[in-house]
């Protein structure tokens, strides 16, 4: 959610700016919408080094790759959105380009906010052991020894276009949907 492009403050990087609204408002329109999410996603800045101001415009593929991370409000609102019942008496989900299963669920998400993210660009790195800790006092284990070994991580996008944040409108149903 944070543009690396942006000013850091105080060691903080700024919020990303919304890339656009999803209203998930009916078929035709989630068609249009997500389309949009898609045609965003293809298109990326590379840059080479920290120096590289301007980049170059690239392209890249994401169908099957595209991930949604809502608020956990959010993906209920949206799953609603996506579900009939067929003929049989089934109810099925279905998404434009996207698959159900590539919605997740994340409470680091804020409500009415979207992140669209393409897996595989992502770079997270392990460091080596900061610090070994010894405990040969613990009397859990007998005649043993328990090592506790400390590893950082870091993480960051392969790009800053590596994901897009967008707001979230889902219209309210005049009749709450249940179409009586």
């Amino acid at each position: 959610m944070k543009d690396l492009d942006g000013a850091v403050t105080g060691g903080v990087y700024p919020d990303k700016a919304s890339a656009g609204t999803l209203t998930f408002k009916d078929s035709a329109t989630m068609v249009k919408e997500f389309a949009k999410v898609l045609k965003t996603a293809s298109k990326y800045t590379h840059r080479i080094g920290d120096n590289d101001t301007d980049g170059e415009t690239k392209y890249r593929k994401v169908s099957g790759k595209v991930y949604l991370i809502v608020n956990p409000v959010n993906y209920y609102d949206i799953v609603a959105r996506v579900t009939t019942q067929n003929a049989n008496g089934v109810f099925v989900s279905n998404l434009p380009f996207i698959s159900q299963d590539h919605i997740i669920e994340s409470l680091d998400v804020p409500e009415n906010k979207l992140i669209a993210f393409i897996d595989g660009e992502y770079d997270a790195t392990q460091s080596r052991p900061e610090k070994i800790a010894v405990y040969k006092e613990t009397f859990a284990m007998k005649r043993a020894t328990l090592y506790a070994i400390d590893m950082l991580g870091n993480g960051q996008p392969t790009n800053n276009d590596a994901a897009q944040v967008y707001d979230i409108a889902i219209p309210a149903d005049v009749d709450g949907g249940s179409g009586e």
